[in-house]
């Protein structure tokens, strides 16, 4: 399906269908179902598993998405700026998506390690950029490098997330070209696009890092 065609439907609805297993914390894609069973445990209790700034984002994706004037209809009469352009807001709300969804994952990682909450913020203040929670902070929590756990993640059922990190750099610099540097060119007319291909695949990632460094720890977590 591409998601670009679908309208009046949320996106988030759409692609954040992940829950997590409350006994023992596993993520999978299956959803609400009556009479669901996690595949691991075979618990029948369930939650979202992103959050709602998670689908919040998305659903901001979407909106953003198609205020252009080539979609426009006769209701939609707000002003195209650079505030409001999809060019250059859908790069940055995709950056931020990435972020939030890295900071979670690392929340989370610690609370199961038994980390307090005050050293948890103190830890991330003390890595403020997605860079070094990545190349840093990731390694001693997990003791495993970024770019190693990517590798091991890869299989043929599963997206190219080397592919979608290698994007999501692309995209950052030229976000941080744009914000930092007022370089507005920095973001490619490609981008946008390749922003809302790799929502799911991001979305997928970081469900696969959370079974493999999070659930695996103990069961029963209440996360």
């Amino acid at each position: 399906m591409n998601i670009t065609e679908v309208r009046h439907q949320s996106w988030a609805g759409l692609l954040n269908i992940f829950y997590i297993c409350l006994n023992c914390d596993h993520v999978a894609s299956q959803g609400l179902l009556l009479g669901y069973q996690c595949k691991i445990c075979g618990h029948s209790g369930v939650r979202m598993f992103y959050s709602v700034v998670i689908s919040s984002l998305i659903d901001s994706i979407q909106d953003f998405y198609f205020i252009s004037n080539k979609r426009k209809t006769k209701e939609d009469t707000a002003a195209i700026t650079i505030q409001t352009n999809p060019q250059t807001v859908i790069p940055l709300l995709f950056c931020t998506l990435a972020d939030v969804i890295l900071e979670d994952f690392l929340r989370t990682l610690m609370r199961k390690q038994g980390l307090s909450q005050p050293v948890a913020d103190r830890l991330l203040s003390d890595h403020l950029t997605g860079k070094r929670r990545r190349e840093c902070l990731f390694p001693v929590l997990t003791g495993c490098k970024w770019k190693a756990a990517l590798e091991t993640l890869s299989s043929p059922l599963e997206p190219n997330f080397n592919s979608t990190f290698d994007f999501y750099l692309e995209v950052n610099k030229a976000r941080n070209q744009f914000l930092h540097d007022g370089v507005p060119w920095a973001i490619k007319t490609t981008h946008p696009q390749g922003c809302i291909n790799h929502i799911w695949p991001l979305l997928k990632l970081f469900v696969s890092l959370h079974n493999k460094f999070v659930c695996v720890l103990h069961p029963s977590g209440n996360l």
